[in-house]
């Protein structure tokens, strides 16, 4: 039976989906450096490049995100998980299904790739389950909560096409439509997903971390509107198959949001009581106006030259651009505060008053985080540009500078956990 929901504190859940991402991180990087960073050279469709895609994606992106969603509800609503049970076996199924689908996409084995997109599927209803519970529960109804209840149902439709693409391997129902439900599973996935649950999150977070108050929460409002109508506008022409431009229109809207989010983050750092929110969190905040100016740019030039957007190279430049230079920066530039934050709460959080404790700022030196992570945007911003060039060599040099960065910064941030 379900356990019922209480007011009760925090628990250790969020660490046990922390720990896994900076796992399967390290896993992928360790991977990438020991093969030369083959994957590099190779293209996403084919076996290999699933199955790296697979182990970022849900192995380190989606585990860290879900176990930010379980820290970060309470802190929204102060008020715990629907069922910490529930959270339990969403783990189990997660995780065995993520292992599976990356050694069934390696392994180019349909049966497999069947069965353990099944599993995964039946960890993300869990998981979308406890959370629209633990929601409609507090009925809080906010920027906030609302971006996060949208992120969670565009979650379950990502697990919905990829599971059909899943069973397709094995069953091939789908027929030529298959690249159609990929398109719908990017958008609702990388867009839908994990779009709206960075901006969701950071209307909390982003005050929190420049101590800002009373800001205009207005464009959070448009940013939910218009990032959501962007998703659904790229899902459903993907799905249906229409023109090109319903994709160009999807995109303009993407923008739009995407230039509202910039609207709200100035109106909160123009509030700020801080000086500096800590490193991270900068990046955090420069990532996404890279990201703003790129896609101004990109719809404008697809204007001007419409070929581009039956071009899938640039769709795949778009989604490496929006992947390591929007995505990955800003959970790595979050991470910064939140691994310290929830490893000193769970370890010296019922110590305090009654014995010495450390300060968080000493389980992860400031200055460390500066270096590393600038020189890990610097590689990434160096892939971004050899790609865009298309030079093979480049490409495979610039990423495994990246993959040893992304090492030596991932194993900065679980040395934590020893302090």
């Amino acid at each position: 039976m379900i356990s019922n929901p209480s007011a009760a504190g925090p628990s250790r859940l969020p660490l046990r989906f922390l720990l896994t991402g900076i796992a399967m991180f390290l896993l992928f990087q360790i991977a990438s450096v020991a093969t030369g960073a083959g994957w590099t050279g190779l293209s996403p469709r084919n076996p290999e490049g699933w199955s790296a895609a697979h182990l970022m994606l849900l192995g380190f992106a989606a585990m860290i995100a879900m176990g930010a969603v379980y820290q970060l509800i309470f802190v929204v609503v102060q008020h715990s998980i629907y069922s910490e049970r529930l959270g339990k076996w969403h783990y189990a199924f997660f995780l065995t299904g993520l292992s599976g689908l990356t050694v069934g996409f390696f392994l180019g084995n349909v049966a497999l790739i069947a069965l353990f997109a099944t599993i995964a599927f039946t960890g993300i209803i869990l998981f979308v389950w406890n959370i629209a519970a633990t929601l409609i529960t507090v009925k809080m109804w906010n920027p906030i909560t609302l971006s996060a209840l949208a992120a969670v149902t565009f979650l379950f439709f990502t697990g919905l096409t990829g599971l059909g693409m899943g069973l397709n391997f094995r069953f091939a129902f789908l027929g030529m439509s298959h690249d159609q439900w990929l398109g719908a599973h990017l958008w609702f996935g990388l867009f839908g997903w994990f779009g709206l649950l960075i901006t969701g999150f950071s209307y909390k977070m982003l005050p929190m971390f420049f101590l800002s108050h009373g800001h205009n929460e207005k464009p959070a409002r448009l940013t939910l509107i218009l990032w959501s109508a962007a998703v659904v506008t790229g899902a459903v022409s993907s799905l249906l198959g229409l023109s090109k431009w319903m994709q160009w229109i999807a995109l303009v809207l993407l923008t739009l949001a995407l230039a509202a989010y910039c609207v709200q983050i100035h109106f909160i750092i123009r509030k700020k009581h801080k000086k500096t929110p800590g490193y991270g969190i900068l990046v955090a905040v420069w990532s996404t106006y890279l990201l703003t100016g790129a896609a101004l740019a990109f719809v404008a030039f697809a204007i001007w030259n419409p070929a581009v957007l039956s071009e899938q190279s640039v769709y795949a430049f778009v989604i490496s651009l929006y992947l390591w230079n929007w995505l990955a920066p800003v959970i790595l530039g979050y991470m910064s505060k939140i691994v310290p934050f929830l490893w000193w709460t769970l370890k010296y959080g019922d110590k305090v008053g009654k014995e010495k404790t450390p300060v968080m700022a000493d389980l992860v030196k400031e200055n460390h985080v500066k270096v590393l992570l600038s020189l890990w945007v610097a590689a990434a911003l160096a892939l971004l540009g050899c790609t865009a060039v298309g030079s093979e060599l480049a490409v495979q040099i610039a990423a495994g500078v990246w993959s040893v960065l992304s090492l030596g910064y991932m194993l900065l941030l679980a040395r934590v956990f020893t302090r």
